[in-house]
């Protein structure tokens, strides 16, 4: 399985922004000069550092360049060379930057293929199929991430500024732009996130205090640890007909903030219910007091059939039980994990998150109900 944020389009940490004709004409230049490939070879046994033998290297193509001058284009190779080291590089004939490095195990033998005499022949050593057609989906990516941009910016970067700018509504339309997008929101700190939860998210964590340390007095408190996921899934079939006033990073942010408060809710009722917990019928579930009824998802239908002024919050997976008052702490870390990937036309943003929680026990009420109806339907 190939890794293409490790092995395709390589990052070369330079100040060097060579243009591609500059650094292809270098490329070549030194390719067919014996001595000044001696130089790189010979850099780390002369002791050279990386601005003496860019200085010794630009002076040796200097002659060829003319009125032209090579340094910029080779910084760029000498640091491209300390930090990819020795190799077959593939390198992109448009902009002479290196796709990917070629290892001894990229490289197998094709079998004997026959002659039209009938003789058998060896032919010439291939790249592995799995790398050459990783290569290839990437060049077509990117090719079709730059038209997509392109019909994107002309519809919608109406301003001067924007255009001069880059637009950020863009940065959905690629795939390093959508990664961005997603690592972004993994530098907010999670408790700021889940204090601007709202709706039925709001609701159950108002009763419980975030705290950023363990708190003084846990006396009768439940204590629970783990780590809570969640992710957002989206569709990236057709990224031209993307929607620039719809802000991409909120919705992905709302979502994965609403995953952790249902995992929570899921972890707290699925502890707190016991054997004894009480048997009631719908009709008599919604007329309980409390404040926040967390219910499995194909209950809350009915229950809000009873009564729609009644807070419910659905939960995959979770145990019946009314919330009737503050219900403890939770402990939230200052960081959280996010990390995006993508599967051919599907973008999907996952989180992790470390918890803390001393609930009460108290102030919950894991319920049973029987007599319920369920809708069903054949798929």
């Amino acid at each position: 399985m190939i890794d293409l944020n490790s092995r395709i389009n390589p990052t070369i940490a330079t100040l060097a922004d060579p243009s591609s004709e500059a650094l292809l004409r270098a490329r070549v230049d030194v390719q067919n000069n014996e001595a000044v490939k001696e130089m790189f070879l010979q850099q780390l046994a002369n002791d050279w550092t990386d601005e003496e033998l860019a200085a010794q290297v630009a002076a040796a193509l200097q002659p060829s360049w003319g009125e032209d001058d090579p340094s910029e284009a080779v910084q760029y190779l000498v640091d491209e060379f300390r930090q990819l080291g020795e190799g077959i590089h593939l390198v992109c004939k448009e902009t002479g930057r290196v796709l990917t490095t070629l290892k001894e195990a990229d490289i197998y033998q094709p079998a004997l293929v026959p002659r039209e005499n009938g003789s058998m022949a060896t032919p010439l050593k291939r790249i592995r199929p799995d790398l050459e057609a990783a290569v290839v989906t990437w060049l077509h990516d990117t090719e079709r991430e730059k038209e997509i941009v392109a019909k994107l910016a002309e519809r919608g970067s109406k301003t001067v500024l924007l255009k001069e700018m880059n637009d950020p509504r863009l940065l959905v339309a690629t795939k390093r732009g959508r990664k961005h997008i997603v690592d972004s929101l993994g530098r907010f700190d999670p408790k700021v996130l889940l204090e601007a939860a709202s709706g039925t998210s709001a609701a159950f964590l108002s009763h419980f205090k975030l705290v950023g340390e363990v708190p003084l007095d846990t006396t009768g408190l439940v204590h629970l640890k783990g780590k809570v996921g969640s992710k957002s899934i989206m569709g990236i079939q057709d990224q031209t007909t993307v929607n620039l006033h719809h802000n991409r990073a909120a919705t992905i942010q709302g979502a994965l903030v609403q995953g952790w408060v249902r995992e929570l809710a899921r972890i707290i009722t699925q502890d707190a219910k016991t054997e004894n917990a009480l048997k009631v019928s719908m009709d008599a579930l919604a007329k309980l007091e409390g404040e926040l009824w967390v219910l499995p998802p194909e209950s809350v239908l009915p229950f809000r059939r009873l009564n729609r002024q009644i807070s419910a919050m659905p939960v995959e997976h979770s145990h019946a039980t009314v919330f009737t008052g503050p219900a403890g702490y939770i402990l939230v870390p200052d960081t959280f994990k996010a990390k995006s990937f993508e599967f051919f036309d599907r973008w999907e943003a996952a989180s992790e998150v470390e918890y803390e929680i001393w609930y009460d026990p108290k102030a919950l009420k894991p319920v049973t109900v029987h007599g319920e109806a369920f809708e069903s339907q054949v798929l």
